[in-house]
């Protein structure tokens, strides 16, 4: 019996030494990322057990001079062949090359192994494809598109021109490669769809790879065209626009490059522009366009400059004076509305309201966008009328919030009064309609009511002594004495910003 195992052995090349040597090495690598390479092993292994179980059956069979031991000893030998094959390239290859090397050195190697182990057999494989010279040419064409595709696979990994991951674009075709077959590569496009292309038409086109140049990160460069009448100099949009854009970082958009507007075109009654901003996720390319168009709206709302609007078009609303008034007395009055519920400015005088509202700028925010910023050299007063703000003391992160402000309610006065620099971020939570009352304006209306500023200090000490009060617990005779400190302290300090006497 031993002299046959070993004759057995012999002809069938010791195959079972040669899977047992890569059966340990296996069990010493690391465990694979993906599960793809354990399925190999599994197959490989698969191929070795059946080995084995016929090695055993032609062994019990020759003993018993059983008839199927020559057949049990001829699927021993090539599944020996093939088990010793696939077991040597998961070890060779795997995670040393591309996926799409070892499936051809495998499927090579086990076509040679398999015609080598017929010829030991008696089978002469050779032979019979040399001879058939109608039956290769047929293989051959009826393999044609297969060879080119398998050959553009191995090309493709091989200069790693495409690799798994890159974000690339032919034809009306713009995805990430998610996988490299040997027939085909798989690209996932943002709208949620898997295209397959076969290797031998993605060898053929020109293929753009988005976002990759050596040594720096992955981030594309999108370009939002937006038009502003003649009425504004391109310098003075280009400068509201980058302002706007670099105050506060937008999800997605590269700090470096920052993004830039130039003036790129003139109409018949308009300038275009480009912005041009650089994605860093490329699967969010649409939504953050749409956040950089709605910075760019608002952004023109607060400088007054709206968007262009065609020449040719043709407005069928009558648009006579009395609408005009209406409109006018509308706006007046929400502004005076606005000033009314200001405490500091509640003992003006109708004429004076009028005036100061008249004064007023329109602030818009977008959700996200930072009104004032902590520390910033800012004199205005902002006047809420629609929205949400957070309030934030240390940062512009949520962690930072103190408290939030709604319709209503004002923050700056002390950054308009006294000139101070802010002492809190403010972050718009929802879209933010406001006015904003800038230092200018007061000076005009405190060079014709000079006691205005004593009234004003008056105001601030109480609110800033009440909540100092309420908190340490003063006394009436404390309090009174605190308040009177500030209130020149106050005065003094709005003196010397509008430098009155």
């Amino acid at each position: 019996m031993f002299h046959e195992l070993l004759a057995l052995t012999e002809q069938v090349g010791t195959p079972v030494a040669l899977l047992l040597a890569i059966l340990a090495r296996l069990v010493v690598l690391p465990s694979p990322k993906h599960s793809e390479p354990r399925s190999r092993f599994r197959f490989a292994f698969s191929l070795f057990i059946i080995h084995l179980t016929l090695l055993l059956s032609a062994l019990l069979l020759a003993g018993m001079h059983n008839p199927f031991a020559a057949g049990a000893r001829v699927g021993a030998a090539l599944t020996g062949s093939l088990a010793a094959v696939t077991l040597g390239s998961v070890v060779v290859f795997e995670g040393l090359i591309a996926r799409i090397v070892p499936d051809l050195v495998t499927t090579g190697a086990a076509l040679v192994a398999l015609i080598h182990t017929s010829s030991q057999l008696g089978f002469e494989v050779t032979g019979v494809i040399a001879t058939s010279a109608v039956l290769t040419a047929v293989i051959g064409l009826a393999l044609q598109d297969t060879l080119g595709n398998a050959l553009g696979g191995l090309a493709l990994q091989l200069d790693s021109s495409i690799q798994v991951g890159d974000w690339v674009s032919f034809g009306d075709v713009k995805g990430r490669v998610s996988e490299i077959h040997w027939r085909y590569t798989a690209v996932e496009t943002n709208d949620w769809e898997t295209v397959i292309v076969p290797n031998s038409v993605l060898m053929r086109a020109q293929v753009k790879v988005r976002g990759r140049r050596r040594g720096l990160p992955l981030q594309l460069r999108r370009s939002i065209e937006f038009q502003v009448d003649f009425r504004h100099s391109p310098s003075d949009v280009i400068q509201v626009i980058e302002r706007a854009l670099s105050v506060q970082r937008i999800p997605n958009v590269a700090t470096e490059p920052a993004p830039n507007c130039v003036a790129s075109a003139f109409n018949e009654s308009q300038t275009v522009y480009t912005l041009r901003y650089f994605l860093t996720d490329l699967s969010a390319d649409e939504p953050t366009d749409s956040l950089v168009r709605n910075r760019i709206f608002y952004a023109l709302a607060r400088a007054r400059m709206s968007l262009a609007i065609p020449a040719q078009t043709v407005f069928v609303t009558e648009d006579d004076q009395e609408r005009h008034a209406k409109k006018r007395a509308s706006e007046h009055a929400r502004r005076v509305a606005a000033l009314r519920r200001i405490d500091l400015f509640a003992q003006l005088s109708e004429e004076d309201l009028n005036e100061l509202s008249e004064r007023l700028n329109r602030a818009p925010f977008t959700r996200g966008e930072t009104l004032t910023r902590e520390g910033a050299d800012a004199h205005h007063l902002y006047m809420i009328t629609g929205g949400e703000v957070s309030v934030r003391v240390g940062g512009l992160d949520e962690r930072c919030e103190v408290g939030r402000l709604r319709a209503g309610e004002f923050f700056g006065e002390m950054a308009l009064l006294t000139g101070e620099r802010r002492n809190a971020s403010a972050v718009a939570l929802t879209d933010v309609d406001c006015y904003r009352l800038d230092a200018e304006a007061f000076r005009a209306l405190l060079g014709r009511h000079p006691n205005l500023a004593e009234r004003v200090a008056q105001k601030l000490a109480e609110r800033e002594t009440g909540l100092v009060a309420a908190k340490e617990r003063m006394g009436s005779e404390q309090r009174e004495k605190l308040k009177a400190q500030k209130e020149r302290a106050l005065l003094s300090r709005i003196k010397a910003f509008f430098e009155l006497d």
